[in-house]
């Protein structure tokens, strides 16, 4: 198994990434959002409580950590309204090898995830811990 530190990672630091979920319909949720790691195995998610990528990590226990150079992917992710008809392609995403979740085509790289844990920050945020 592939620690998180042989690939560059480093505790403690905020990483910035795309976040790939599947909605209840299983479409594709792509989210701009930083991670931070745990330790060599685990990876801490902040997510808004209102946020679809919360909803579908609870309900599907899977996402995928998409890096990438792309700022254009980064743009289109977080300003859904920069897409045509408010939705990213679907030849954007392809099915994850290991987690239910899908994860970008053209990511740099990917780490796919499962859940661990969630716990409540405050009234705006979640922490969910992912393996």
């Amino acid at each position: 198994m592939v620690k998180l530190a042989d690939l560059g990672f480093c505790k403690d630091e905020i990483y910035e990434t795309i976040i790939t979920t599947f909605n209840q319909d299983q479409t594709p949720n792509a989210a701009p959002m930083g991670i931070t790691v745990q330790n060599q195995r685990q990876i801490n998610l902040k997510i808004f409580n209102t946020s679809q990528t919360l909803k579908n990590l609870k309900n599907t226990k899977a996402a995928t950590i998409n890096l990438t150079s792309n700022i254009d992917i980064f743009y289109k992710t977080a300003i859904k309204e920069a897409n045509s008809n408010g939705k990213l392609p679907k030849e954007w995403f392809v099915q994850a090898e290991t987690a239910d979740a899908p994860k970008l085509a053209n990511a740099d790289a990917t780490i796919e995830t499962t859940l661990v844990n969630i716990t409540p920050l405050d009234p705006q945020k979640t922490q969910a811990t992912c393996n």
